[in-house]
């Protein structure tokens, strides 16, 4: 038996944030299913979220979420859910509305780079670790970055309530090319928004609870 990691995805561009499926975590016991969202398959209660272990949001104009929606979405983060952002290009689409309702959160400028992913990525020359994608300049009160690039931010995770916000600087669409020669880099990311004993817990749940026992 394998446990599972029910990973909600709610982009505009949700075949390219299709690496976050398949999965295998914790030494192939747990494994991760993706479900594509939109803007009519948000519950408007905290409840229809439960099941979710992880909800993507990225490259999405959050505009088109009633409030109440909003609202279900900050009460399932405050009760124990995890929450992971892309930004980059479309930062203020995707964070607008979310800037408001769940973190405030000041947006800079946005610019080009090559964001060096892992220097453990680059098999024949630095440049295999690198992707040229679009970096969102972001200040987050009270977060804690747990992946930067040359100084620079590239994961924060912030706290609320019992669970927690993770904000990438970038659109994780434009990494998937990367994920797919890499898929440790996932492993890795999933690793450090979850951390490693939910994760185990997943297995212990599935194999002697249960999914709802486990929420």
């Amino acid at each position: 038996n394998t446990g599972r990691l029910l990973i909600g995805i709610l982009s505009d561009r949700a075949e390219q944030l299709s690496y976050f499926d398949g999965i295998s975590l914790d030494y192939g016991m747990v494994q991760s299913e993706t479900i594509v969202l939109d803007e009519t398959m948000v519950p408007e209660d905290a409840k229809g979220l439960e099941l979710l272990d992880l909800l993507v949001i990225s490259h999405y104009e959050t505009d088109r979420l009633s409030e109440t929606q909003l609202a279900s979405i900050q009460t399932w983060v405050e009760h124990g859910g995890t929450l992971l952002i892309g930004t980059g290009a479309t930062v203020y689409s995707t964070l607008g509305v979310l800037s408001e309702e769940l973190i405030e959160l000041p947006i800079g400028g946005i610019f080009y780079e090559n964001v060096n992913l892992g220097t453990e990525y680059a098999e024949k020359a630095p440049g295999d670790a690198e992707v040229n994608m679009a970096y969102a300049e972001l200040t987050i009160p009270g977060g804690s970055v747990i992946e930067e690039s040359d100084g620079n931010p590239l994961l924060t995770m912030v706290k609320r309530g019992s669970g927690k916000i993770g904000i990438y600087n970038y659109c994780l669409d434009e990494i998937a090319e990367f994920v797919e020669k890499n898929p440790n880099y996932l492993v890795q990311m999933l690793t450090k928004v979850l951390g490693e004993d939910e994760i185990s817990n997943l297995y212990y749940y599935s194999s002697y609870g249960s999914d709802e026992e486990y929420w």
